[in-house]
């Protein structure tokens, strides 16, 4: 027999809570290298939320580790940036937004007159068509509407007729098993006399 073969099933679930762990922590890893490139903030719980991992898992000591030094290693980043100048600020960023908000809103203003300016083409247009095709196609659907009502008035009859034949079979069905019932009755009469 092999060592495979040998393998009990407790061995195999532990083999396999071993690879998915390392898989996880392979993948906490990641997630804390990508969002220091990124300079997204590095906490536990927007770590655990990036990996799919659970909370528990980032707490583990080696790996809350590497998320402080992750986190250290930004701050100082970060510091040396303020220093040298190179960090935005508050200021900036509200006439950068403002600009942006503005910008928005003549977008949207444009795109609203175009909106306008299409529909008021499509109606000119609406309206400069040939009004005979219009009756051409009205008086088409009526004539198709007309044939669709006699095909119901025909089929309603043909309902009608069916459900009469229905109720017959149905009354002639009970008077014959009522006539059996009845014969039956005199036959057993008729053998328990004798």
């Amino acid at each position: 027999m092999s060592a495979e073969a040998k393998r009990r099933p407790a061995d195999v679930l532990r083999e396999a809570r071993r690879k998915d762990s390392q898989v996880k922590r392979a993948r906490v890893f990641a997630r804390v290298d990508e969002m220091k490139a990124a300079g997204q903030a590095i906490t536990c719980t927007s770590v655990a939320r990036a990996a799919e991992v659970s909370v528990w898992l980032v707490y583990q000591p080696e790996i809350k580790q590497y998320i402080d030094r992750a986190r250290n290693q930004q701050e100082l980043a970060h510091d040396h940036s303020a220093e040298a100048g190179t960090v935005v600020s508050q200021g900036s960023l509200a006439v950068d937004l403002q600009l942006a908000r503005s910008e928005l809103k003549a977008v949207l203003k444009e795109r609203d007159e175009l909106r306008d300016a299409l529909r008021r083409k499509l109606g000119q247009q609406l309206e400069e068509s040939a009004t005979e095709d219009v009756v051409v196609r009205v008086n088409t659907l009526e004539e198709t509407l007309r044939r669709r009502e006699e095909e119901f008035g025909v089929l309603q009859a043909e309902r009608d007729r069916l459900q009469e034949e229905l109720s017959e079979l149905q009354d002639d069905l009970i008077a014959s098993q009522d006539a059996r019932r009845r014969l039956m009755q005199q036959v057993n009469r008729s053998q328990a006399s004798e």
